[in-house]
């Protein structure tokens, strides 16, 4: 499982962090999202998860749990391929379905989808619940990451005024983000990518570069 964390930053203070995972089995993979929210943005919590075709990189389900001061909601979003149905649900008494007319890619899908566009072509329709998303790459720039300087991809979503900054070398992380939440524009940088073995924990495959020190060696002969 890959695991990438971000520092959110909102007007140049910290504001939280963030967190993306991936992890695949077989053609299908499982994406999470964790948004922790603090200081001048209030205390809430943004959990999503997901189950996503690896390959087309639509929903087959999708749910979003939001935690803050007195008040949590939750949100279901369950592709029905057996009849043809897209389900959401926000509480016992408040469903609806509407006919799946063609597959359609859930939020965090729309980020993995991101990193796995084609470099050749700068403009993408999809297709998402309610509404079609126009991603339209605007941009090369270098970024100076916790990881030294990248060469980036930036790509624009409309609706919305989302930029969404991807490394142009494979793996194609997400370095940066900006997105426009509540009539705020919130930033987030990546600041680490963990590879998570089942069997072994955790193993960093990127973190910031740091100083080495020499160990001194105060064993007496």
């Amino acid at each position: 499982m890959e695991l990438v964390s971000y520092r959110l930053s909102y007007r140049g203070k910290a504001v939280g962090n963030y967190s993306l995972s991936a992890d695949s089995v077989s053609n299908t993979v499982f994406l999470e999202a964790k948004m922790m929210l603090q200081g001048s943005l209030g205390t809430t919590t943004i959990n999503q998860t997901s189950k996503t075709n690896k390959t087309h990189f639509f929903s087959y389900s999708f749910q979003e749990l939001t935690n803050s001061p007195g008040q949590n909601r939750r949100y279901n979003v369950i592709y029905d391929k057996n009849h043809g149905l897209i389900k959401a649900s926000r509480s016992a008494s408040d469903k609806s379905e509407i006919p799946a007319i063609t597959p359609i890619v859930d939020p965090i899908g729309l980020l993995y989808k991101i990193r796995h566009l084609d470099l050749e072509k700068d403009r993408f329709l999809v297709p998402m619940l309610g509404k079609t998303v126009i991603i339209s790459k605007i941009a090369q720039k270098e970024l100076d990451t916790a990881f030294g300087k990248k060469m980036t991809n930036v790509y624009k979503l409309h609706p919305g005024k989302s930029l969404v900054y991807v490394d142009i070398e494979k793996p194609h992380h997400i370095l940066a983000m900006t997105q426009y939440i509540g009539n705020k524009f919130l930033d987030s940088f990546i600041v680490k990518v963990e590879n998570i073995d089942s069997k072994k924990r955790t193993k960093s495959r990127y973190r910031p570069r740091k100083r080495m020190h020499r160990r001194r060696n105060n064993k007496n002969k």
